[in-house]
Formats: structure tokens, sequence, C-alpha cells
């Protein structure tokens, strides 16, 4: 499992995206048969959101950073949220949405993330 995502991680960062969503989509269809613990299945989504925002599908791409996001939160992984946090701001941005982006910076969920970064 771990493997795959490594490799949809590779593929991505070779700007190889039909072989990223390929492993990508190898890491759900596995996630479906086993238990996988949630922090892993936050990086799965945060992943996926990174291929949809390359695809330019910033709805999707906001869908899977949100649920990364929670994922992270969840698990008490403060850095790892902060970054998709980051991400779900980017989403909203680039799907030309800035005033719902300024009212998630200013949202409650929020507070903890702010700052310079």
């Amino acid at each position: 499992m771990e493997s795959s995502l490594v490799e949809a991680k590779v593929y991505h960062a070779l700007e190889n995206l039909p072989k990223a969503k390929g492993a990508l989509t190898s890491v759900r269809t596995l996630q479906n048969s086993i238990y996988v613990p949630p922090l892993l299945q936050a990086d799965i989504e945060f992943m996926a959101g990174l291929i949809a925002a390359d695809e330019k599908d910033y709805i999707l791409a906001y869908s899977n950073f949100y649920e990364s996001f929670e994922g992270y939160r969840a698990m008490k992984a403060q850095d790892k949220a902060g970054h998709a946090h980051k991400f779900l701001l980017f989403s909203k941005v680039m799907n030309k949405e800035p005033e719902d982006a300024l009212n998630l910076m200013n949202s409650a969920i929020s507070l903890p993330y702010k700052g310079r970064s």
C-alpha cells in the first residue's frame, strides 16, 4: 500500500500525471479491501488533492484537501494539517472563489494555522 503511494508521489514529482493517477487508483483499490490507518488515509487524500489540482479540478482538489486536513487534525498532526490548510486556501483561490478563501481564513477552524506562512 505505502509503496504504491510512494510510486504515485514519485510519478507526480516527475510530472507524469497518468502514471501518478494509476498508482493512486491502485492505492485506493487496496484501501477499500484492508484496514488503513487514519494518518495514511489522510496522506492518500492529500496526494489525490495534488493530482486533482494539477488537472485543474479545484473543486475535487478542495474536497480531497479538506478530507486530509480533517484526518491530520484528528490525528493531532498539526504540521501536516497546517500544510493541508494552505492547499485548501489555494484551491479556493484557483477556483476563483477568493471570498470563500477569506471566509475560510477567518473561520474558527483556521485559528491554529494563522501565521506568517
